[in-house]
């Protein structure tokens, strides 16, 4: 098990560097750690990041929780933006998912 602590602003800009903002030879890590490792055929990972494939799109996610909060990252580096959610409360009730779609227009 692991864990990160940070704050709204760093994740913010973890997504802002997922998504372009990175210097290259970062974003080279970067990039690689969005390469497809696994399928199952209805799951789809990277090293790191799920990948999720809504129609005619692909974006990368990640959640976790400890102690009463969770968390919520996913961004999609072709169409350049990204969605961070972060809650008090051990669920974050799929905010984060939704708001993705609703990029999409889906």
């Amino acid at each position: 098990m692991g864990g990160i602590r940070s704050t709204a602003t760093d994740m913010v800009k973890y997504v802002d560097a997922n998504i372009g903002a990175a210097p290259a030879k970062l974003a080279k890590a970067m990039a690689l750690c969005r390469e497809q490792t696994f399928t199952d055929g209805t799951m789809t990972v990277g090293m790191g990041w799920l990948i999720a494939r809504p129609v005619g799109h692909e974006y990368y996610t990640h959640t976790g929780a400890t102690g009463g909060f969770a968390t919520y990252v996913a961004f999609d580096p072709v169409e350049r933006f990204g969605v961070t959610v972060l809650c008090n409360r051990s669920q974050q009730a799929n905010i984060g998912a939704e708001m993705m779609r609703f990029m999409y227009g889906l």
